[in-house]
């Protein structure tokens, strides 16, 4: 008992560890706010905490061209369930405020930003950092306990999502892209989860989190349709019951009803999103029938999927130029043709449906370039689902390898895999600062110095919480058995 004990404790302090460097890593390459994008965000999360509203006003000059106009009012034309988070973390992390250290920041925050908004800031860009890092956590351990692969294949394939493709660069970023992608990727690992043990505790998490994704960025509703199909081969008649229809209806609307409110409280209708009035590009965002363009689908597959170049000539980041170690994805239909049972086949097929429907989503876009990001990442909330039948591919590839007689080729294709690894991870570190007027700073870890102290008080603060919750919660378990 005491030897699980203290196993159970060494693997909780590597735990933190590994979570802590993680964190700092992703924090340590910030520099504040670098463009419109996160400008906007960050720019209705000032309204909100200030005035308590949302109109931008005087914040209007963190967002500029990423704004909506409406009856002569400025609004940002971002999905508001970003800037509602940053209020939420806000004020959950007020009482840390006072010893966080201010960052050094980029060229768009030295124009536009105070010394107040440097130490808000500072605070803030903890939340996509520590998301990023609880995301390559999740990977690792969803795929253990779910879908049965060895520790050292979801080792790698963490490692490989959280560095080697450009989650890494949106975990330093006040984007929405992280948020939403750890969104989408606990949401169907619960519905797996759901599917598996009938918990509609489980089930009334899974639909709010996807809901949340949706509040964060409004194409993750594409990922209904996966999910409904998914749901309807895996329970059958088990969906008849009448509390599935009930947890799942008011756990979805519960998040979204935010969007519709804010939209009616904004625009004077809950179903009109902010892009409908953008103030430079209505011409493209003005109505569903401009933003999505079907006839684009097939140039606009083969440049976020492969190209490496844009009309124009600029440098294009496309999935799987920038993170060749993702070709292996290509061997899953061999795989599972050769494979006479498939017990989490279905779970399999979700993750990899779901992550064309985003993919094919984004590529209807009239405009699905990025801005001047100029990658994928408008489809990066479904990139994470891709570690599943990666992790399948390794695992099952290496077995094929050892019952076919070809174990001596698995040290040279583990040679070749971490080539194509450290290539890709190259090619990330390569993508961090991508703007022109952020060629002055060409070192990744400016902030490395406040990194370290700033996430360090951060999980400190995390880690009282979690003390103070699980003292409260096993203090009622002893009260209810005195009782």
């Amino acid at each position: 008992m005491i030897s699980v004990k203290l196993e159970r404790s060494k693997n909780f302090l590597l735990g933190i560890a590994v979570f802590f460097v993680t964190f700092v890593f992703f924090y340590s390459m910030n520099l504040g706010i670098v463009s419109t994008n996160d400008g906007s965000h960050y720019a209705l999360f000032k309204s909100i905490i200030q005035r308590g509203e949302f109109k931008l006003k005087d914040n209007l000059k963190y967002a500029m061209q990423d704004t909506a106009i409406y009856k002569g009012e400025y609004y940002s034309d971002r999905h508001p369930g970003t800037a509602f988070t940053l209020v939420a973390f806000y004020f959950a992390a007020w009482p840390i405020k006072i010893f966080i250290l201010p960052v050094k920041v980029g060229e768009f925050g030295e124009k536009t930003m105070d010394a107040e908004d440097i130490g808000i800031i500072a605070m803030l860009l903890l939340l996509p950092a520590a998301i990023g890092a609880g995301l390559a956590f999740m990977l690792y351990f969803s795929l253990k306990k779910l879908f049965g692969i060895s520790s050292g294949m979801t080792l790698f394939t963490a490692v490989a999502f959280a560095f080697a493709t450009i989650a890494l660069r949106y975990s330093a970023l006040l984007y929405s892209h992280i948020l939403t992608a750890s969104a989408v990727f606990a949401s169907h690992v619960l519905f797996v989860v759901f599917t598996r043990k009938m918990n509609y505790k489980i089930l009334f998490a899974a639909s709010a989190l996807l809901s949340y994704a949706a509040l964060c960025e409004h194409i993750a509703v594409v990922l209904y349709i996966p999910l409904s199909l998914y749901l309807i081969f895996k329970l059958k008649e088990k969906l008849i019951d009448i509390r599935f229809l009930v947890v799942a209806v008011i756990s979805s609307l519960l998040p979204i009803s935010l969007l519709f409110a804010y939209n009616y409280v904004n625009f004077d209708n809950p179903f009109v999103i902010s892009h409908f009035y953008h103030s430079t590009c209505s011409d493209i965002h003005g109505s569903i029938s401009t933003t999505f363009v079907p006839a684009r689908l097939v140039s606009h597959l083969k440049l976020l999927l492969f190209r490496t170049k844009m009309l124009g000539g600029f440098d294009f980041v496309s999935l799987f130029s920038s993170s060749p170690f993702l070709v292996l994805i290509f061997l899953y239909p061999l795989l599972v043709l050769k494979s006479e049972t498939r017990e989490n086949a279905y779970d399999e097929i979700f993750f990899i449906f779901s992550f064309l429907s985003g993919v094919f989503a984004v590529c209807l876009y009239a405009i699905p370039i990025g801005g001047y990001d100029f990658d994928y990442r408008h489809f990066l909330f479904v990139v994470p689902l891709l570690s599943v039948p990666f992790a399948v591919v390794l695992s099952r590839g290496l077995q094929y390898l050892r019952e076919f007689g070809y174990g001596r080729f698995a040290v040279p294709a583990w040679a070749v895999l971490w080539f194509v690894f450290l290539t890709s991870i190259f090619n990330q570190f390569g993508h961090i600062r991508v703007y022109s007027y952020q060629t002055k700073y060409p070192f990744l870890f400016y902030n490395f110095l406040p990194a370290i102290w700033n996430c360090g008080i951060f999980l400190c603060y995390m880690l009282l919480i979690c003390f103070v919750v699980l003292s409260f919660k096993k203090m009622g378990v002893v009260c209810r058995k005195s009782a």
